[in-house]
């Protein structure tokens, strides 16, 4: 069974390298963070599969409602730093990193700290989409000789735009496919995951690689 779950593991490794070895020059600026974030996360997922199969607890779900205050910043942070350029974003920005953190208080306060947070990770995905098509529209609308093969932000962007995307619709039929689960050999929710992660942080090493290639260049 572990072996079903190893391959997220893997993937958040590959990725976590890969901005060690992109993302260590000065010169990516900002980008750097990118680091410490993806050590968090290979940590974090890391022990997740520890609590489950080595000291074999009923769930893991407490260890990713740590996490999620500092994905919550994190990506809307992220969100500000790439959309700063194309429009003032800053507010509305905080304020719907404000608004999840809030609903994540509150969830966990009514359903226990135990308990996947799916009301906060929805109503944050619904807010990280929404940024995501403000910068689409903005970016979109300028003009500019972009190449967005070579444009990292729009890299970061679509890999958050299209994970948050799948994940709204996931969250929303939880407890439907948390059912289907039961009667399958392979986790359906986990696979959707699996592809989601593969796309995400594919299109940030893809990012990562081509802020390394455009550094001296290239200033955000």
């Amino acid at each position: 069974m572990l072996l079903t779950y190893l391959p997220t593991s893997i993937i958040e490794i590959i990725a976590f390298i890969i901005s060690l070895i992109s993302l260590s020059d000065k010169r990516v600026g900002w980008y750097k963070n990118f680091i410490w974030y993806l050590a968090i996360v290979v940590i974090i997922e890391n022990f997740a599969l520890a609590i489950v199969f080595y000291w074999h607890q009923p769930n893991n779900y407490w260890i990713f409602n740590i996490f999620q205050p500092i994905q919550i910043g994190f990506i809307s942070w992220l969100m500000y730093k790439i959309t700063k350029p194309f429009f003032n974003s800053k507010w509305l920005i905080v304020s719907l990193a404000v608004i999840s953190l809030i609903i994540f208080i509150a969830e966990n306060y009514n359903t226990g700290f135990r308990n996947y947070a799916k009301i906060t990770k929805t109503y944050f995905a619904i807010f990280a989409v929404v940024e995501a098509l403000l910068f689409y529209y903005y970016f979109l609308k300028q003009e500019s000789n972009i190449s967005i093969t070579r444009y990292p932000p729009f890299w970061i962007i679509t890999g958050i735009f299209f994970f948050y995307f799948v994940s709204i619709t996931s969250n929303l039929f939880y407890d439907t496919l948390s059912a289907i689960n039961k009667t399958k050999t392979k986790p359906i929710r986990y696979t959707i995951f699996l592809i989601l992660n593969i796309i995400l942080y594919g299109c940030w090493s893809y990012a990562f690689i081509w802020k390394k290639k455009t550094a001296t260049s290239f200033t955000q």
